[in-house]
């Protein structure tokens, strides 16, 4: 097309959709399409604190790519968890806006 097409996606009144059944959603995609070879198993949990979102950023993601670095550094292996940790909290941190 000559312009792009531009959807609103919404919830109302009507139909409404609420955060906790967005974690429901995800746990069923992940169980109904497993991942094949999984660093760690997916999982999504949305809270409204920064600090208690921060403390689970280090422990789920930070704490584990760096072990697993180091691991990688230890067996003469090129480290990539970290860089790739970073990547997705970068990509998650732009979709804080919307969400």
């Amino acid at each position: 097309p000559k312009s792009p097409l531009i959807y609103n996606c919404t919830s109302g009144g009507l139909n409404p959709f609420r955060w906790g059944e967005l974690e429901i959603h995800v746990r069923s995609a992940f169980e109904n399409n497993p991942l094949e070879k999984p660093f760690r198993l997916p999982k999504a949990t949305l809270t409204s604190s920064y600090l208690a979102h921060q403390y689970w950023t280090f422990v789920c993601h930070t704490t584990p790519a760096f072990l697993c670095d180091l691991y990688l550094r230890l067996t003469g292996k090129k480290p990539r968890m970290m860089k790739l940790f970073n990547r997705l909290d970068k990509t998650m941190s732009l979709l804080e806006y919307f969400t």
